[in-house]
């Protein structure tokens, strides 16, 4: 059961996740974390006027969990 949920897609998505990490002076930020599992997601925004122009996000999370992001 656990290789269903863990196929070699997820694994994969999980270990290539784009724009990971924190931006340096950011606009705005937010932060989730699921009482459920314990993951935490932090997401870093730098804008220009309505438009995002930068984005960076830490993700503490299980493979499905680092998968989603």
């Amino acid at each position: 059961m656990i290789d269903d949920v863990y196929n070699a897609k997820i694994l994969g998505f999980a270990g290539n996740i784009g724009r990971v990490g924190r931006l340096d002076h950011p606009d705005a930020t937010a932060r989730a974390h699921s009482k459920l599992c314990g993951s935490t997601v932090t997401v870093d925004l730098k804008m220009d006027g309505d438009v995002v122009t930068d984005f960076a996000h830490d993700v503490k999370a299980c493979a499905l969990g680092q998968a989603s992001s």
